[in-house]
């Protein structure tokens, strides 16, 4: 049916025809400035403390951490930078679509614009300036930090959903069908992700007040050695290290079911890296996905969570003298991890190339009795 100029668009703007998709095929596509800018323009400054208000924020809106720069990043960097995965839209696009790494200041690593700057030292006063200890409190700091960055990502995500909606102009029809058809599932995955994370970032909120830490489940693995990579990053666990899935394809489509958040982080200690699964309350998937380490090998452990790293999170940090000695074959198999967007189940099994061979590890754990 043909639609008349003061019909609703068939894109579901809710704009009138008119004034969207008619004679779309005639604009001009949106140059790389115009990409920039819009990527840009859609970053959140917010503080996400949640008593943040004009009377209660001090300071400006500061670019927040998410890893650790004193005695974290620091420790792998080389003439004050470290490999970091580019997702700057011109980068992208550079690239032919693919993520990159690329040589960050550590003032920019791994920072996001998330709080200001007297709640960003209140909440993670403990781990910046404390030595680390496997504790429910420092483990929950630690989550608290990786929770508010996921819930910062969803909102610049939803906010550039917009713009993604204009990058059909000066295209064909079936090409704006197509880039609209996309625009509108990333929006409704998007919304779902942000309903759950604001649901949880609520009950972190309501833990980090009363300075409740007793239903913070951890598994920690110490190792002696600085790992040559950090982490920072929250996932909803979609199977276990042995390759078994923890949901159905159909559970992630079902609006009415929240997924089980685990927190991970990879920091340095004072005397080597810390490994650090965590969540809130009684979450069997976590609990599920965190036992299945059982079934790596010692010699395999830490290779696997050091690509682990690289196969489910953008926020990573990676020492440039240790990448930059790395084989072809080591260098290809980085480059694929970042960037897989379909996880195949089966993908810690036995893979090679190893990143890193190390075996000397500790483990400290309140939700597994028997490790390692």
């Amino acid at each position: 049916m043909k639609l008349g100029r003061n019909d609703p668009c068939w894109c579901g703007s809710g704009r009138k025809y008119k004034k969207c998709h008619l004679n779309r095929e005639q604009e001009q596509l949106p140059n790389m400035g115009d990409l920039v800018r819009a990527q840009k323009t859609s970053t959140p400054k917010l503080c996400l403390h949640p008593d943040a208000s004009p009377e209660n924020c001090s300071g400006k809106i500061i670019k927040a951490h998410t890893i650790q720069r004193n005695g974290g990043l620091s420790k792998i960097a080389h003439n004050g930078h470290v490999y970091t995965v580019s997702t700057d839209i011109a980068s992208v696009i550079k690239n032919g679509g693919k993520l990159s790494l690329q040589l960050t200041g550590l003032k920019n690593a791994t920072t996001f614009t998330g709080f200001c700057n007297k709640h960003d030292t209140e909440i993670f006063k403990p781990i910046e300036t404390a030595p680390f200890s496997p504790s429910n409190e420092y483990a929950f700091i630690l989550a608290y930090r990786v929770l508010s960055k996921e819930l910062y990502a969803k909102m610049f995500q939803k906010n550039i959903c917009g713009q993604q909606r204009e990058l059909d102009k000066g295209t064909p029809v079936h090409h704006q069908s197509f880039v609209q058809s996309l625009s509108n599932h990333t929006e409704i995955g998007t919304d779902l992700a942000l309903r759950d994370l604001a649901t949880y970032k609520n009950q972190y909120d309501s833990h980090m007040l009363s300075e409740t830490y007793a239903n913070t489940k951890y598994h920690i693995i110490l190792t002696q050695e600085i790992l040559p990579i950090m982490c920072s990053g929250g996932f909803h666990p979609e199977f276990t290290f042995d390759g078994s899935l923890l949901y159905t394809p159909e559970d992630f489509n079902n609006p009415s079911i929240t997924l089980d958040l685990c927190t991970f982080s990879v920091i340095a200690t004072e005397h080597g890296s810390a490994i650090v699964f965590s969540w809130e309350g009684n979450q069997a998937i976590c609990e599920k996905l965190v036992q299945s380490l059982l079934t790596i090998s010692d010699e395999r452990l830490i290779d696997t969570l050091v690509k682990f790293s690289m196969e489910f999170f953008e926020n990573i940090a990676i020492d440039p003298q240790w990448y930059d000695l790395l084989i072809k074959d080591q260098k290809t198999h980085i480059d694929e991890r970042i960037n897989t967007h379909l996880h195949d189940p089966k993908c810690f099994i036995n893979d090679s190339p190893t990143l890193i061979s190390s075996k000397s590890f500790k483990v400290h754990s309140n939700t597994i009795p028997n490790h390692h």
